[in-house]
């Protein structure tokens, strides 16, 4: 029914910074050959659990260690892929892309499966 020319995606949960939203649109905007961006995902490493306990020494060891390895995947995944000219996925946490990009076939292969898309024929639902 529309035709925007971006579709942002952002989880519940999320929280973005007050001007990463119009800093993705302003370099989509300069650069009219990127499909797609998305800002840097931080995570939050808990003090407290659920119950207000502290966390024990390897829980927050746990905690922690995920915390890097998120990191150093992150940017020798994607530092690599950019090195190419293309990322292989954007987080679904916090992205954006430019419509024309991904209307038609891309965004029917990405909704397949949901409700009110049909399946190919050759699809096996089990």
């Amino acid at each position: 029914m529309t035709n925007p020319e971006f579709a942002q995606i952002i989880d519940a949960g999320s929280i973005p910074l007050w001007d990463s939203i119009s800093s993705i649109i302003n370099h989509m905007d300069t650069y009219k050959n990127v499909g797609g961006a998305c800002g840097e995902i931080e995570v939050m490493i808990p003090n407290k659990k659920e119950d207000g306990q502290h966390l024990t020494f390897f829980e927050g060891f746990l905690a922690r260690a995920q915390y890097v390895e998120y990191k150093i995947s992150h940017y020798l995944d994607k530092s690599t892929e950019t090195l190419f000219g293309y990322v292989s996925v954007l987080p679904g946490a916090f992205s954006t892309f430019r419509w024309e990009a991904i209307r038609g076939v891309p965004l029917e292969e990405f909704l397949k499966g949901s409700k009110g898309i049909e399946k190919d024929k050759d699809d096996v639902v089990p």
